[in-house]
């Protein structure tokens, strides 16, 4: 069998395992379902890996062609072209750029090649209208030039779609990774609040149009029409929800589900994440770098840029990848991983930080309040007082307090078309200085590699000298790495499979092959491995956490949103015999900080690894109270509410499902127990937060007492200078 009929063969199997892992994600009805699936794509992506290097460009007999033409219209296809018209068979395709002078075939079979080699001798140059290089005669060389890899800012696609050079260089870093990186924070802050209220307005439509349909199920044969007779409400014309999801502008306060009441900032902007991964590989000057790619390998970036100049990124993870970067390019007998051809050694670096105490939250300065400090300094030195692109954070306080005394007020600003309490923030007030926050008590790092490019032995020495490196780098900067680990991988891309091992290295001692570090949230510890989930700001969950709570013990009657900070405060005391659900717990962290301020805290999650972290922290911080199970929410939780329903005055639910949302299933499951009073909707995605609205708060259950009804949302900024934004919403039910 011919090398290209042994492809073909092994492409039309990858395609129809390619069918099935799409159809079981089309069909998935649970987390298990999509877990698998996961898993299914992963194999599947190593065994596409594994047959593209057996049939991949390096096994089929090449030929470099010089004295091409360098102009725009004459690519690959002209190139192709240009080599049936001198006669050249068994041709499996040809790379060439435009701008080159040169380019390359390859052959199904090395006589193809040969022949090839014979018709092109002293062969004339093809012309092209206004291109360099189109003189004299073309010259053959056999295999691949050096100088005809591909470039790094690119990888090989239609010529109308590339890239330039210039481009790749011309791009920043910050653009990729943190693009609101040059945006006021006031303006941010503002962005987020309006994508926030656009999606609260489009739940709003949505409600009103399942509410109309409702009206209109008894119109006989106009049935699901509106009652002038004939057009379907959810034709595309007539949808309020399609012009709401459609719509750019800022929306009435009148047209949302519920009143937004303002959004709260991050205590910290610059520096704040606490967890970092770093990609290793080859900056657009071939140099082995570790930072961020310049984008996504799908629109064929593969360059990757220094990191320093990002926003959110650590100063501990910076000087990590900047230590890791030096032994790349000065220590290493090893290479980086290449992207574009799917070799190499060094693959990620992951940084983790842990503090022991209490998180560091600061309290932010208003702009008038900084101004007054920054005059009065000035009265007393004499000095001009600096301007906005000069801060002073004179009045940050660190947040070292309990959390059951941490107030989210502080950090509540008021946009336009917000409908704030009394006391929030202007936006104009919102000042950037800040205090910089302590270095960790602890750094983790784990090193991705690819084991099938050496062998064993000497990857793990190269591994080591890295690890001594690091150490060592540390010291010299007051940082203690407590936990080196390592993680094989050899698939496409860097995200391993969920069930990929973290392996310690053979020397490691037993101080350190723990591989976990213990963090803080509130004044609150939580073990964290190198691929657990772990919120990446701390200081702006606890806020976030803070929150949840407090409208989570609000109480029980259905009311309108408060006035004033005071009445939330007050409401947010422990209430009488509450059980709180902590629906999609992950590791435990909303329930086991909300577990002082209830009787019982009952976690669910469908990942049994995530329970058995949870059930270590709720051990780690002493709390007895709490109870967690793993299992699919739609089944759990009535069996729990079958069993302890009884026993408690209130029951109240917080979710904080994946950007996905909430399955249906666990959906139905909320609306179908009764017993349930309120649901604290935590959201990461605004627009799965619509969707999920939609159901939870449909107008036709309303009557029967299967339904909420949004009482109140927040905006809350836990990704400083990108675009996500995360979303509180309370939900009451309707008895």
């Amino acid at each position: 069998m011919s090398a290209v009929a042994s492809s073909s063969k092994h492409s039309h199997a990858l395609r129809k395992e390619l069918g099935f892992v799409s159809n079981l994600l089309k069909d998935a009805r649970s987390m298990t379902d999509y877990i698998t699936a996961a898993r299914l794509a992963s194999n599947l992506a190593t065994k596409a890996k594994e047959a593209a290097s057996k049939f991949s460009n390096k096994e089929l007999p090449a030929l470099t062609i010089r004295g091409l033409p360098s102009s725009k219209g004459w690519g690959w296809q002209e190139f192709r072209k240009w080599l049936l018209e001198q006669g050249c068979q068994g041709i499996r395709f040809a790379e060439k750029r435009s701008e080159d002078v040169l380019g390359v075939v390859y052959f199904t079979e090395d006589t193809f090649r040969a022949e090839a080699v014979l018709k092109l001798a002293d062969c004339p140059a093809p012309a092209a209208e206004g291109a360099e290089g189109s003189s004299g005669v073309v010259k053959c060389e056999v295999g691949v030039a050096a100088d005809a890899a591909p470039r790094h800012g690119t990888k090989r696609r239609p010529e109308t779609d590339a890239p330039k050079a210039e481009d790749t260089k011309d791009r920043n870093i910050c653009d990729a990774v943190c693009p609101l990186w040059k945006m006021p924070y006031p303006e941010q802050l503002q962005l987020k609040f309006d994508t926030v209220a656009r999606a609260l307005a489009k739940a709003k439509a949505e409600e009103e149009a399942s509410a109309v349909n409702q009206r209109a199920s008894g119109l006989g044969r106009y049935s699901n029409t509106n009652q002038k007779g004939g057009k379907n409400y959810n034709n595309r014309n007539h949808n309020p929800a399609k012009r709401a999801r459609e719509g750019e502008g800022r929306p009435d306060p009148a047209s949302l589900i519920c009143p937004l009441q303002g959004i709260l900032r991050s205590p910290l902007l610059e520096n704040y994440r606490n967890k970092s991964e770093f990609t290793m590989g080859y900056d657009i000057n071939e140099q082995p770098t570790v930072g961020f790619l310049l984008g996504a390998f799908v629109d064929g970036m593969t360059a990757v840029a220094d990191p320093s100049p990002t926003r959110h990124t650590s100063r501990t993870a910076l000087a990590m990848a900047a230590a890791a970067q030096e032994f790349l390019r000065t220590q290493s007998k090893l290479a980086v991983y290449d992207k574009r051809r799917q070799t190499g050694f060094w693959r990620l670096l992951l940084v983790r930080e842990g503090r022991k105490g209490s998180t560091f939250i600061p309290v932010p300065a208003t702009a008038e309040e900084n101004g007054r400090a920054e005059l009065a300094k000035a009265e007393v030195e004499g000095s001009t007082p600096p301007g906005p692109s000069q801060p002073s954070p004179l009045l940050q306080v660190t947040g070292d307090r309990p959390f059951a005394e941490l107030a989210p007020w502080p950090y509540l600003c008021a946009p336009e078309s917000s409908q704030p309490p009394e006391g929030a923030t202007p936006l104009d007030a919102v000042f950037e200085a800040e205090a910089a926050a302590p270095n960790p008590d602890e750094v983790l790092v784990m090193v991705q590699a690819n084991d099938k490019f050496v062998d064993k032995e000497t990857g793990m020495a190269e591994l080591s000298a890295m690890r001594e490196f690091l150490r060592e780098r540390c010291v010299s900067l007051g940082l203690n790495l407590t936990v080196f680990k390592i993680q094989w991988h050899s698939g496409v891309s860097n995200a391993a499979p969920l069930d990929a091992p973290v392996l310690s290295l053979p020397d490691e001692d037993a101080a350190t092959a723990a591989g976990y570090i213990v963090d803080s949230l509130c004044d609150f510890k939580f073990r964290i491995s190198p691929t657990a989930f772990f919120q990446v700001n701390s200081a702006a969950t606890c806020v976030l956490y803070r929150l949840a709570g407090l409208w989570a013990a609000e109480g029980n009657a259905f009311t309108s949103s408060s006035s004033s900070l005071a009445a939330d405060e007050a409401l947010g005391q422990k209430g009488p015999k509450t059980l709180l659900l902590d629906v999609c717990c992950g590791t435990g962290t909303i329930g086991l900080t909300l577990a002082g301020q209830v009787d019982k805290v009952v976690g669910v999650d469908i990942t049994s690894s995530a329970i058995q972290d949870a059930k270590v922290n709720a051990e780690l911080n002493g709390v007895q109270n709490a109870e967690f199970l793993t299992g699919k929410a739609e089944v759990v939780l009535p069996e729990v509410l079958a069993k302890q329903a009884a026993s408690y005055e209130n029951i109240v639910a917080i979710v904080d499902p994946p950007r996905a949302g909430l399955h249906k299933s666990v959906l139905k499951a909320l609306l179908r127990c009764p017993k349930i009073s309120r649901v604290v909707y935590v959201s990461c995605n605004p627009d799965s937060l619509a969707e999920n609205l939609k159901v939870l708060c449909d107008p036709a259950a309303v009557a029967s007492g299967n339904a909420f009804v949004a009482e109140k949302a927040m905006a809350l900024d836990l990704f400083p200078h990108t675009a996500h934004v995360e979303t509180i919403v309370k939900l009451q039910r309707m008895y």
